[in-house]
């Protein structure tokens, strides 16, 4: 990027010179001088992002902490958020990830002084998804010098951004006002639903030597947050909406609809929420962390710093969540309570399908526009005389140990041969690590004749109740209505991201016509994803009763400031009585055996690229002109199923018997073989036995791009700019296991890695 001098900054500061010596005249002798006036804090932090964004060649959005301390944010994601071209999504009540043009966050790239940094998540979910998103809640935005949204891509900037790329530098010593200073900041946040205050402390301290050679930078943060989410959601359990197919939905007839005017034909590809439900969430945020920055200049040529990072994140949570089941229920498959819960339900002779009564059907027009029919209001009910069945469901699910870490360290040089020939390189290195230590949970089913609702638009929680299912208390009553206890589960997570990477650049300033500088470059980043999740033995066939005592409601405030007439009653166990149960049905054998390895993830990604961009300027236009190569190599374990019988466990403890037909097998993890307290053990028990497979791929793309800026007059600049940019399956797509089959109708589907699928490209064009 070329920056172009303005005079912004310079007129700012006559103006405020001017004023502050009008003001003093009366006093002031006519001799004294007033020296130039200095912007700091946010005024500054605009004024110079507006004045970096008018300057460059390329497309970008800037943001800017003049001062640290004074950007008035949680997170950098808040900081980011301002950016026009920036959307923000924000997870249990922070901003958690940015994204660009609409698009996933995995699609956008994020850097830290030029390189990739590492995460591994905090939320379970984001864990096993593996995706190549940067969760952003781990950095205070007290660390951010600058940040540069490139909307589109030039030759010299790191490749991987297919919506954007977002560069966040840090500070640097020696480019402190100061020879010596620092800021201490202490404040306390208060969270209105959870009631709870907590505390934050951010200090850092700068100094350099009289000579400006020679400076370093110490920063430590720790920041604390307690949360409550109230939440209503359409999707609930399920699928999200859904429309309506009077072929599988079989109980929608014109018979049901008789009195409404309607008839079943009416209603087929009508559009409706596939479940609707709350949420009840509590959790914390405790952030702690700190930044060390040393800068050397030994020659006027040479510049040398290093930068290191490391944040934690301590993040346990709690959620709870009470759901319908609208379209299980539609489509026949419902069932009954279990003679002998916690192990399911019972399934009726023959399928019983529910029907619609009372429907209501109104037109919207989508974001797409066309005008989609949708059912506004309807009682979804099983015929008269129905005994109790599946409405629908509730989770308590507890993760403790939930963190995140992300840490790097990185060298930044630049030596100057000469005025025109300049080498600049960096060096660093990365890791982050996601995990959950506990992921313990209980599911009930909620059993009941019926579930009825009415949508009252965006701005307002929809009305919904259940119908004949009991009170929201964990106990199934002699009637058959209200819940009981289906799935249980106690299993761990964890992931570790790091990368090793090296780049170096060479500018050439020219003087020839219109060419004002020539850049080369190279670079190698070498990446490793590995992903592991533990699901625990059973220790005995039949699980303990549940808990009598312990087991609490929702707050009374629940869901208060939502509008809508809804079921705001759940119910939970405390953490203490959930997790004895739990940990009293369930035992750790070890950590080999303990494995799940259908969600197994062990990949490793070597990119390398090489650029040259050439700059030029000509009276009022000038820009960049250039072309990146990156080739992509991707080593994975892919997880393989094989057949039950061919391949025998292999107990713990005892020495490993491979497998003749597949050596590779893993052949001393359970894969969800509970081998229960007192049993023998079962070579062939247990699910689907697994080998690593080794693949290999490489891919090459050719990313051209150009970036022009032609000034109409002082107050205008017209740019054009075009690039073609690449974005990478994430992770799971290309070295993941193979998900679960889900059926629906029949029809059976199932998700797995294909390391064939080559990176996403997107032609770009502003």
């Amino acid at each position: 990027m070329k920056l172009h001098r303005t005079e912004i900054a310079r007129a700012t500061a006559i103006c405020l010179a001017t004023v502050a010596m009008a003001a003093h005249a009366q006093t002031a002798p006519e001799s004294a001088n007033l020296g130039a006036v200095t912007v700091t804090g946010i005024r500054a932090s605009m004024e110079k992002s507006l004045e970096t964004k008018r300057a460059a060649d390329g497309l970008v959005e800037v943001v800017s902490a003049e001062d640290v301390g004074k950007m008035p944010d949680r997170n950098l994601a808040d900081s980011l958020q301002r950016l026009s071209t920036v959307a923000v999504r924000t997870d249990y009540d922070e901003a958690e990830k940015v994204s660009m043009r609409g698009t996933n966050p995995d699609m956008s790239l994020i850097l830290f002084n030029g390189h990739s940094v590492s995460g591994g998540d905090w939320y379970i979910a984001d864990q096993q998804s593996s995706s190549r998103s940067t969760s952003l809640s781990l950095m205070p935005s007290s660390v951010l010098n600058q940040a540069l949204v490139y909307r589109t891509s030039q030759a010299n900037v790191v490749d991987g951004g297919l919506a954007g790329t977002i560069n966040v530098t840090t500070r640097k010593p020696l480019a402190q006002r100061e020879n010596l200073g620092g800021v201490v900041s202490v404040g306390m946040s208060y969270a209105a639903l959870p009631n709870k205050t907590a505390p934050d402390l951010n200090a850092s301290i700068n100094w350099k030597n009289d000579e400006g050679t020679l400076g370093a930078i110490v920063q430590m943060f720790s920041e604390k947050r307690f949360l409550r989410r109230d939440s209503v959601t359409r999707n609930g359990l399920n699928f999200g909406w859904t429309q309506i197919d009077t072929a599988a939905m079989r109980g929608i007839t014109d018979a049901s609809l008789a009195g409404t005017g309607l008839k079943a034909s009416d209603l087929n590809g009508v559009r409706m929420p596939s479940a609707m439900g709350t949420e009840f969430v509590e959790g914390v945020r405790d952030r702690k962390g700190g930044m060390l920055s040393l800068q050397w200049k030994p020659t006027p040529q040479m510049d040398l710093t290093l930068t290191s990072l490391q944040t934690n994140m301590n993040a346990n949570n709690y959620g709870r969540s009470m759901g319908s089941a609208i379209e299980s229920m539609l489509r026949g498959n419902s069932y009954y309570p279990s003679a002998s819960a916690p192990n399911g339900g019972t399934l009726p002779a023959t399928r019983v399908y529910a029907y619609i009564r009372n429907p209501v059907i109104e037109t919207a027009t989508s974001v797409w526009g066309p005008e989609l029919k949708y059912l506004k209001s309807a009682e979804i009910v099983f015929p008269n005389g129905t005994k109790p069945m599946a409405v629908g469901n509730a989770d308590n699910s507890y993760r403790d140990g939930a963190s995140a870490s992300s840490g790097f360290t990185d060298l930044d040089f630049k030596y100057q041969f000469s005025d025109r020939l300049t080498l600049n390189g960096l060096l660093s290195t990365t890791r982050g690590v996601g995990e959950t230590k506990e992921d313990q949970g209980i599911g009930f089913v909620r059993f009941g004749t019926g579930f009825t609702y009415a949508l009252n638009g965006l701005k307002e929680a929809p009305d919904f109740a259940y119908i004949g299912a009991g009170t929201a208390v964990p106990v199934l009553n002699a009637d058959g209505s209200g819940f009981q206890a289906n799935t249980q589960r106690n299993s761990a997570s964890r992931t570790v991201d790091q990368e090793n990477s090296l780049a170096l650049n060479l500018e050439y300033e020219q003087e020839s016509g219109p060419w004002t500088k020539l850049e080369v470059g190279v670079r190698h980043a070498d990446h490793r994803r590995n992903f592991q999740r533990w699901v625990y033995t059973r220790k005995r066939i039949a699980y303990d009763p549940l808990p009598t005592s312990g087991v609490e409601s929702y707050p009374s405030d629940f869901g208060s400031a939502l509008g809508g007439n809804f079921d705001k009653t759940g119910f939970y166990y405390n953490q203490d009585t959930m997790q004895s149960w739990i940990d009293n049905q369930w035992k750790s054998i070890s950590p080999e055996w303990d494995r799940l390895m259908s969600s197994a993830i062990d990949m490793r990604e070597q990119q390398s690229a090489i650029f040259a961009m050439q700059n030029f300027e000509s009276g009022k236009l000038s820009g960049n002109v250039g072309v990146r190569s990156v080739r992509t190599l991707v080593n994975a374990n892919v997880p393989i199923s094989i057949p039950t019988g061919v391949c025998a466990k292999t107990e713990p403890g005892k020495p490993i018997v491979p497998c003749a037909k597949y050596p590779t097998a893993i052949v001393d993890a359970a894969n969800l073989y509970n081998w229960y307290d007192g049993t023998p053990f079962n070579k062939f028990g247990g699910t689907t036995m697994w080998y690593l497979q080794p693949t290999e791929k490489t891919f090459w793309n050719l990313l051209p791009s150009v970036n022009l800026r032609y000034e109409l007059d002082k107050n205008m600049v017209l740019r054009l700019a075009g690039s073609k940019t690449i974005g990478r399956q994430n992770y799971n797509v290309w070295g993941g296991g193979t998900g679960t089959p889900t059926c629906r109708d029949g029809i059976c589907t199932v998700t797995g890695p294909n390391p064939e699928l080559k990176p996403m490209t997107s032609e770009n064009f502003d």
